[in-house]
């Protein structure tokens, strides 16, 4: 017993193995810098807006109590044969969900905001991000859906690297 409270086991209850704890998979570069991303945003965006990662199921989506939503996406990658593949440019997508257009949680101030906490920051590894384009998706219901697409560069780092193809060295796998 510690402090009062009564701790409860099962009686012969199985021991863990005391071998190493199993670690998460390692996020891929384009995860990483997605919640890099969205933790940015959090930090620069004002307290009524949501800011996530876009949903497995965006129709069933809802920002209840919130008076707008940003949501990140990665949307695509292009890659550089001139360097022999090694650069990948992504495509990085933060779609606004907002109810009105002006104000200060308002579309515009928003969109202003998002460009501002975005632009010309490097995340997880990238070079920094460039705008690339702010658009009106659609308006249906009350509910204004903009886009504001980033694009930077990663390492694509092949599974097998060509002879004469130097990785930079956090990039050579480990061997066992």
């Amino acid at each position: 017993m510690r402090d009062g409270a009564h701790e409860r086991r099962r009686p012969h209850a199985p021991r863990r193995s005391s071998g190493p704890a199993r670690r998460a998979p390692p996020l891929s570069p384009v995860e990483a810098v997605c919640a890099a991303a969205v933790e940015r945003l959090k930090t620069r965006l004002p307290g009524k807006v949501i800011v996530e990662r876009f949903p497995d199921r965006p129709y069933d989506y809802d920002f209840e109590g919130y008076e707008a939503a940003a949501l990140v996406l990665y949307d695509g990658s292009r890659f550089d044969a001139s360097e022999q593949g090694l650069r990948e440019e992504l495509r990085l997508v933060v779609s606004l969900l907002v109810r009105g257009l002006d104000g200060e949680n308002g579309a515009y101030a928003l969109l202003a905001d998002i460009r501002a906490a975005l632009h010309g920051v490097s995340l997880a590894g990238s070079t920094a991000l460039r705008p690339v384009e702010i658009a009106l998706e659609r308006e249906a219901q009350g509910v204004w859906q903009y886009r504001a697409a980033f694009a930077a560069a990663i390492v694509a780092v092949p599974v097998k690297s060509a002879r004469g193809v130097a990785l930079p060295q956090f990039f050579v796998p480990e061997r066992r």
